[in-house]
C-alpha cells in the first residue's frame, strides 16, 4: 500500500489507463466509449501506448463488443498528434468483432467543424465500411 492507504497499482500508468476504460465498459453505462486511450496517448505517454499489452487492447474490443458500446475515433487526435500504431490496432481489433465506430471532428476551432478529413482518412487506412460507423439515430 502507498502513503495514502490505497492499494498502489502494479501497471504502468498506461495499462492503468486502458483498465479504467475497460471498466467503464463493463459497467453497463457507456453508450459511447469516447477518447479511447486518449490520457495515454498524448503528452509524456504518446509513445507508451506501443507499450500497452496487446491482451488489454483485445479485452477492450471484446468487452466494447460484448456490450455492444461503439469506439470513439477522435478527429481531434488525429489532426494534432501522430498517432502511434497501437491508437490505429485497437480500431482494428473493434471492426474484427463488429465494434461500431462513432466519428466526430472533435472541433476545437470554428473552422475546424465539419472537417472529417482526417476521420475519412483513418477509416480508409482501416477499410471501414459504412455500416461499420455509429449513427445514434435510425437510418431508413
Amino acid at each position: 500500500m502507498g502513503k495514502s492507504g490505497k492499494r498502489k497499482s502494479r501497471c504502468r500508468p498506461e495499462e492503468s489507463c486502458v483498465q479504467g476504460e475497460i471498466a467503464a465498459l463493463r459497467n453497463g453505462q457507456v453508450d459511447v466509449l469516447g477518447h479511447p486511450m486518449y490520457v495515454i496517448s498524448v503528452g509524456k505517454y504518446l509513445r507508451s501506448i506501443e507499450e500497452v499489452d496487446n491482451s488489454l487492447l483485445e479485452e477492450m474490443a471484446e468487452t466494447a463488443a460484448k456490450h455492444g458500446t461503439p469506439v470513439e475515433i477522435n478527429g481531434h487526435f488525429l489532426r494534432e498528434y501522430t498517432p502511434p500504431s497501437g491508437y490505429f490496432q485497437l480500431f482494428k481489433m473493434c471492426l474484427e468483432r463488429g465494434v461500431k465506430l462513432s466519428t466526430g471532428t472533435d472541433a476545437h476551432l470554428p473552422a475546424q467543424v465539419g472537417d472529417l478529413k482526417d476521420i475519412h482518412a483513418a477509416l480508409s487506412r482501416l477499410r471501414a465500411k459504412p455500416i461499420d460507423i455509429y449513427s445514434p439515430i435510425a437510418i431508413g
